[in-house]
């Protein structure tokens, strides 16, 4: 029985070190939401590049003086941060959660923590486990979501966020839709009408806007345009390499999580073998 009670003491020491680990992460991740919603204006010339490479591509068409302001970080600042608020509110509550059943003291909150905690384990496995062994399942919404922005699209001379980043996209990466010209079909706002010819594909897909805007005409595209180069995956690529910071955080914290479940499922099962008058509190020096 000592052994079980010294098993379960130093079990109870380690689930309180990850969860003060996890406690630091937590705020972390509420700090790095914080500065990302509300330092937005710090980040305000980061997208630079992107509005300069849609404002020359739009002169050389004849559109001047293009505002492409609405092309601003907070539509990626904004997400991200939001992101970071949910994510470091549920690991910081989880971690107090955790601490307190790490004492012992409160069996039922223990059982809570090792039920919820397993919960969310099982629903992040599970998500991970089906994004691996069948990319479509996680492929094909965010298509769709993307495809479903191409509603609003209106053009060259477009001065929405929506626009902007779709041309800003399409010219920097080389590309033409979500997967194809085809995407572009949803887009009722689009301005086909250019200079008396009808575009068949966005001028943003053109491989070089040199007479424009007969590169996207019907008997040109196919040549002169990457109609069929969508930029899905190179557009995944990028955000997968400017995102390994993220991702390395987050597998960091999933990684403690597991441990925190297998040390209270320890713990659990220890205090489950013992009589309730052998239950100690805080017995860490057995």
């Amino acid at each position: 029985m000592a052994c079980c009670s010294y098993a379960s003491a130093r079990a109870r020491l380690a689930l309180l070190f990850c969860n003060i680990v996890l406690v630091v992460a937590g705020l972390g991740c509420l700090a790095g939401g914080i500065v990302l919603l509300l330092g937005q204006e710090a980040y305000g010339d980061s997208l630079d590049w992107m509005r300069d490479i849609v404002v020359k591509e739009a002169e050389i068409v004849g559109v001047t003086n293009l505002d492409a302001s609405a092309l601003d970080v907070k539509f990626v600042t904004g997400p991200l941060g939001s992101a970071f608020l949910v994510t470091g509110s549920v690991v910081l509550l989880l971690a107090v959660l955790g601490i307190v059943a790490s004492t012992g003291r409160f069996t039922s909150l223990l059982y809570i923590y090792v039920a919820v905690t397993s919960l969310i384990m099982l629903g992040l496995t599970i998500t991970v486990v089906c994004a691996y062994a069948d990319s479509g399942s996680f492929n094909t919404p965010v298509k769709k979501m993307l495809k479903e922005s191409l509603e609003d699209f209106t053009g060259i001379a477009g001065t929405d966020a929506t626009t902007l980043g779709w041309n800003a996209v399409m010219m920097h990466f080389n590309c033409c839709g979500v997967d194809s010209f085809e995407d572009f079909s949803v887009s009722t706002y689009w301005v086909r009408e250019v200079r008396g010819i009808t575009l068949v594909t966005p001028l943003a897909c053109c491989e070089e806007i040199k007479d424009p805007p007969k590169c996207g005409k019907l008997n040109k595209y196919e040549k002169k345009t990457f109609y069929d180069r969508g930029c899905y995956e190179p557009l995944f690529r990028y955000v997968a390499a400017e995102t390994a910071l993220i991702i390395f955080v987050v597998y960091f914290l999933l990684f403690m999580e597991f441990i925190c479940l297998f040390l209270s499922v320890l713990i659990t099962c220890v205090l489950v073998s013992k009589a309730p008058d052998q239950v100690k509190v805080m017995d860490f020096l057995y």
